[in-house]
């Protein structure tokens, strides 16, 4: 039995079962204000999880913090919930279809507390604990519940929870070339070899302690058991889970930190995602590309793009210091929150530039390292697997 599921498969199925059998017992009314209850406590722990595991430096009561928090404000609203429900069934006085209204009740009880399990599995596996991050991906009953749940309550869900996590996109002021004059398909869609490269695109995140702050970001499989993302992306992390193609979950270490060019190496021991393969040369105006990232550290999506003009640009490191010319893509195309780090492709689906930045003053601009910024960063940091410091977080 344990062979199949996990251990955190059986307790989730035992509270289903217990809130289905508190569900039939007290019937639908009164389950509506349980779970309505349940719901705004679910919602409030959604929300504070990402303040609250920052108050503790120690992993271990990083956790206990994060979990006392969701159980407090989940039973406080349960009970607020249960106050009112039942003040207005005393009012109603309602005495017909026992059967059914018990049933329903039942049905309701679940279904709600199904969807806060998936809620708070996605902003625990967001917070970048490597342990955590392993037990919640190995979990059947949450693959279902995340696998029935709509993806624009997903979209939803990580557009609310972008709002506590930090904003390290960097933003420049201007583009630095017209753009190109041409509408950009957001739900681009990308042919076979691009669609086969995005299993390799990794999602990024962790805890920046000591700017108490959660950071997500992007990343792609670059070489055997090695991850290129964003500097910016890693900036203050003593270590990193890296989701790849949905269903592998590792911890990964920083081998290569430069917050010069933005960029940073991160060895995964034991991933078996495939490397995606470097173009044999950059893009130019109006060529079509895609790129590949995590919004928000919401669900993986493919986002079309256009080349405006790849040029020698004058811009400051990851602080805000040292201005140093940096080769890099102008794209017409609407780069977001979580987007950074992530590969962009061209039509062989092979990798042509890093994105790290958007547009201050255009949503529909963003920036890429171009392929002489990857290549010189896997030419100085591909061979390395000592961890490394990370310097001081990022945050926007």
């Amino acid at each position: 039995m344990l062979g199949i599921f996990s251990w955190l498969d059986v307790v989730i199925c035992a509270v289903l079962l217990m809130f289905f059998i508190v569900g039939v017992r007290r019937g639908f009314l009164l389950t509506v204000g349980d779970m309505l209850g349940l719901l705004v406590g679910g919602v409030a722990a959604f929300f504070a999880i990402p303040l609250v595991s920052t108050f503790a430096t120690n992993p271990w009561w990083r956790v206990g913090l994060m979990i006392a928090t969701a159980a407090v404000l989940i039973i406080l609203g349960q009970a607020l919930g249960r106050v009112i429900a039942t003040r207005i069934r005393h009012w109603m006085n309602v005495d017909f279809l026992r059967a059914a209204d018990r049933i329903a009740g039942g049905v309701l009880s679940v279904f709600i507390t199904a969807t806060i399990i998936g809620g708070l599995a996605f902003s625990t596996a967001s917070m970048g604990i490597p342990r955590l991050s392993l037990e919640i991906s190995k979990s059947k009953m949450i693959d279902t519940i995340r696998g029935l749940t709509p993806e624009f309550v997903d979209a939803a869900i990580s557009t609310a929870r972008s709002k506590v996590i930090a904003e390290t996109l960097p933003a420049f002021l201007e583009p630095f070339a017209p753009p190109v004059q041409a509408p950009v398909d957001t739900e681009w869609a990308a042919n076979d070899l691009q669609l086969a490269a995005a299993q390799s695109a990794a999602k990024i995140s962790g805890t920046a302690v000591q700017c108490g702050v959660n950071l997500t970001g992007s990343g792609f499989v670059v070489d055997h058991e090695l991850v290129m993302t964003n500097a910016h992306v890693v900036a203050g992390l003593s270590a990193a889970t890296v989701e790849v193609g949905g269903d592998e979950v590792h911890r990964g270490k920083v081998v290569y930190f430069d917050p010069q060019a933005d960029i940073a190496l991160l060895y995964v021991e034991g991933l078996q995602a495939e490397p995606i393969d470097l173009a044999a040369e950059d893009l130019m105006r109006g060529d079509p590309a895609t790129f590949v990232g995590h919004p928000a550290g919401g669900p993986q999506q493919i986002r079309g793009a256009l080349i405006a003009s790849r040029a020698f640009v004058s811009i400051a490191n990851i602080y805000g210091e040292d201005p140093s010319r940096i080769s890099v893509y102008q794209l017409t195309a609407e780069v977001a929150q979580g987007n950074s780090g992530g590969p962009l492709l061209d039509e062989s689906g092979d990798v042509v530039g890093l994105i790290f930045a958007k547009s201050r003053s255009d949503d529909e601009v963003g920036f890429a390292l171009s392929l002489e910024e990857i290549e010189q960063a896997l030419e100085l940091g591909s061979q390395r697997r000592t961890s490394i410091k990370t310097g001081d977080c990022v945050s926007g």
